[in-house]
């Protein structure tokens, strides 16, 4: 089901003034923000959004336990301690990477499904990345990853972990538990001109013909069985990280991630989407 209508909506309503209260039933749950590849070593990742979540007195941590250059099975174990030590049932929020951790420890771990009230999985590469895909096809790339990865205290399976290949046996072997766990999907495309990666972004396009947010193709962020969010003009980070100038100059709809995530929060509590979820 695509929600893409409905999200724009509420972004596009969000007050300028002082927000108006979030649904009741979002009150009552922790947030847990799950990082993706090197996101610790991007300035600023995340913040806005968790500053956004605390803003409203919401119960809310970014969860820098796991390994940013780690193995999705290593971080799937360690978010899965994470939930089932939680005192409050759970929405996770996980980008990129991260939501590729979130979903193995729900796939893998299914005492931890009854935990999550949410899951929105944020650009994520659930299907491969034809970047993680470049980066181990070229031999020179590889053996760059192959030094740099434990050089930021990683694993090169890091990058492997979401190549099409690995992704595609992956989730052969354990499908996400959409019914049991109510789940969102956001995906992206970038535009030529504000992108953040415009390298990526073109090779992208020229190995698969798609348009794509800089890392991945919108069909490869989409989680079977989830509801959909597709947004326009959006790069990999523009959810998670603020715009430095001049790109900031030309702030666009759907991409600043305060307004971002609460549209979010209120999407994905709103009636007709908790009715749809459960």
């Amino acid at each position: 089901m695509d929600c893409t209508e409905r999200y724009v909506r509420l972004y596009r309503s969000r007050q300028t003034g002082a927000p108006a209260p979030l649904p009741p039933e979002s009150t009552q749950y922790a947030y847990l923000l799950v990082p993706g590849h090197m996101s610790r070593f991007a300035p600023g990742y995340f913040t806005l959004p968790l500053k956004t979540l605390q803003s409203f007195g919401l119960e809310a941590k970014i969860a820098w336990e796991i390994n940013t250059v780690g193995p999705v099975a290593a971080n799937a174990a360690i978010l899965k301690d994470l939930i089932l030590s939680s005192s409050k049932p759970l929405v996770i929020i996980g980008h990129s990477k991260g939501a590729v951790d979130a979903a193995a420890a729900l796939t893998l771990f299914p005492e931890t499904q009854p935990r999550i009230r949410r899951f929105v999985s944020v650009q994520a590469p659930y299907q491969g990345s034809p970047i993680a895909d470049l980066w181990l096809e070229v031999g020179a790339l590889r053996v760059l990853a192959g030094f740099l990865a434990p050089l930021l205290g990683g694993q090169t399976q890091s990058v492997w972990d979401v190549t099409t290949r690995s992704r595609k046996e992956f989730t052969r072997a354990y499908p996400f538990p959409a019914e049991k766990v109510p789940t969102w999907s956001v995906a992206s495309v970038a535009d030529d001109v504000f992108c953040r990666f415009p390298v990526y972004r073109g090779i992208i396009r020229r190995r698969t013909g798609r348009e794509n947010d800089g890392f991945i193709v919108p069909e490869h962020a989409v989680i079977p069985g989830s509801r959909e969010i597709h947004l326009a003009a959006t790069d990999h980070e523009d959810t998670v990280r603020p715009r430095g100038a001049p790109r900031a100059w030309f702030r666009r709809p759907q991409t600043e991630p305060r307004a971002f995530t609460e549209a979010l929060i209120r999407l994905i509590f709103s009636a007709g989407e908790a009715r749809g979820a459960e």
